[in-house]
């Protein structure tokens, strides 16, 4: 009985796990496709890395207000 709750807290935890890093692909791959073939090479600007495009990413989302008053 204990092995059953360790194995379904652990596919819990692989679960979540595995959707974390999805979500970090799906919203940061884009980004970092564009920058680096596209952007990069035609003004001479650096490459980045997956995890340098996920921290601008989130960067840009805690400085930038949510809602503009106009």
């Amino acid at each position: 009985m204990e092995l059953e709750f360790i194995k379904k807290n652990l596919d819990v935890l692989a679960t979540i796990v595995g959707l974390l890093i999805f979500t970090i692909l799906l919203a940061t791959v884009p980004s970092l496709l564009i920058w680096n073939h596209i952007i990069s090479p035609k003004f001479g600007l650096p490459l980045v890395s997956l995890w340098e495009m996920a921290c601008i990413i989130l960067f840009i989302r805690i400085i930038t207000p949510t809602k503009f008053k106009a």
